[in-house]
């Protein structure tokens, strides 16, 4: 079986939602209240943009850093996290 990864940018919002793109598939954000939310919604959307009869087994999910963030709800822009999801 083979492995495909997703780079899903996951970003935190002052009211502590989150939304995610994934930037492999153009349009294709989810958004959630917690991650653990957010990472179902981001999962479920990767599903419905790919074509019908592919399907992906369970994610696996992995924390990178990215060099971009900044920290924290007093930065400019909300804080983000580069997550890949292989699937």
């Amino acid at each position: 079986m083979a492995t495909v990864t997703f780079h899903v940018q996951v970003n935190e919002e002052d009211d502590g939602t989150y939304w995610a793109e994934v930037k492999e598939l153009p349009g294709c954000f989810a958004s959630g209240f917690s991650i653990e939310e957010l990472k179902e919604a981001a999962f479920e959307a990767i599903q419905m943009w790919l074509p019908e009869g592919i399907t992906l087994g369970n994610p696996t999910w992995k924390v990178v850093e990215d060099k971009t963030a900044r920290g924290g709800k007093s930065a400019k822009r909300p804080a983000r996290r580069q997550m890949l999801v292989c699937a």
